[in-house]
């Protein structure tokens, strides 16, 4: 997954696998640093229960793409 791929997407959300293969962080790491110290990655994020959500438009302005 890279940065334009994530651009292309149609969806409102992305996975924390595509998000760190754009980082180049391992996605347990990502998943332990927002669980962690949600304000320390930089972009908006979303937990409901379990599950992590990444707002796909936050993450791009996070990564200067938009």
């Amino acid at each position: 997954m890279t940065l334009k791929d994530i651009e292309a997407m149609d969806t409102d959300i992305i996975r924390i696998d595509d998000a760190a293969a754009v980082i180049g962080c391992h996605p347990q790491s990502l998943r332990e640093m927002i669980k962690d110290e949600p304000r320390s990655v930089g972009f908006n994020t979303c937990r409901v229960g379990r599950n992590i959500y990444i707002p796909r438009l936050a993450f791009l302005r996070w990564m200067g793409a938009i």
